[in-house]
């Protein structure tokens, strides 16, 4: 997430909120030229870039941490702050971190770590008859989840609150009741400093019963676990693309993507992996790291 931008203290007290204003404004101004940059050369028609462009000009401009309701992209998105949700906005829709082509006339979605549901909206914004299947362990964020399903209506689309495992069991689940939402929430102790709560763990497998266009799979570190028990199982198989957010460098755990692109590779798959390392990659620097996988 982009860093928070501090107000340095000035001598004149009556032009404070004045200077902090326009430095957020600059600050906005610059992530939409920047973001709109990329957004020029996505494959969208140009009434639907417009209104990407103008929902995110909006949403920046927006200075609430509360939580609170707003329309985006033609649909009404619950929220619990606005850095959070600015976050996933730029990140889904503006970026389109989850674009996929498909011939499927309904494709089928398996969105796993919904959070409140940005890209199972995105997925209904570019494929409308898309089915899909939305994956949220976090209670509170679930109940957010649900509630962005069912305000905007939304068909085909099934919402479950659990963790993705490699077996059938209840996990430890670490979330900061002071931030709900939070994009760092996990399975892991390490990805969050927030209390445990116990969550229903199931196998992704037994929710795969036909063939599947995409699996976003973005869940803080479980994602070995739930590759390898789809492939122990036959079921990855059946998937036609895959997009990991594998969490590389998560403190105390072994590196162990190579297994992942092993498995990829052993199932046909072919890939494109993208990462930042922005300014300068260094030793046991966490990094966002997207695998791209599609079979042959």
């Amino acid at each position: 997430m982009e860093p928070s931008v501090s107000s340095p203290a000035t001598p004149y007290p009556e032009t404070a909120n004045l200077t902090a204003g326009s430095r957020d404004l600059l600050r906005s101004a610059a992530l939409f030229v920047r973001d709109s940059a990329l957004l020029g050369r996505a494959r969208l028609s140009a009434s639907a870039r417009l209104t990407i462009w103008k929902d995110f000009l909006k949403l920046s401009l927006l200075s609430s941490k509360a939580k609170g309701e707003l329309e985006l992209a033609g649909f009404r998105v619950c929220y619990f702050d606005q850095p959070t949700l600015l976050f996933l906005f730029r990140e889904i829709f503006v970026r389109q971190t989850y674009w996929f082509a498909t011939e499927a006339p309904q494709p089928v979605v398996l969105d796993c770590g919904a959070n409140l549901g940005m890209a199972t909206l995105f997925f209904k914004f570019i494929l409308p008859a898309a089915r899909i299947q939305s994956f949220e362990p976090d209670p509170a964020t679930f109940g957010l989840l649900r509630q962005n399903v069912i305000t905007n209506g939304l068909q085909d689309v099934t919402t479950h609150n659990l963790a993705l495992w490699n077996e059938d069991s209840e996990v430890p689940f670490y979330s900061n009741a002071q931030a709900p939402g939070n994009l760092l929430m996990s399975t892991n102790s390490s990805r969050s400093t927030g209390e445990q709560v116990v969550v229903p763990a199931r196998r992704l497998s037994t929710f795969i019963d036909t063939t599947i266009d995409l699996l976003k799979l973005d869940i803080e570190g479980a994602e070995l676990r739930v590759i390898d028990e789809l492939a122990a199982s036959g079921k990855i198989d059946g998937i036609r693309q895959i997009i990991i957010e594998y969490h590389h460098k998560i403190p105390g755990e072994p590196s162990s993507m190579s297994r992942i692109l092993r498995i990829l590779e052993s199932r046909g798959f072919e890939y494109q992996i993208s990462a930042s390392g922005f300014p300068l990659a260094q030793p046991e620097r966490f990094q966002d790291v997207m695998i791209y996988a599609y079979q042959r």
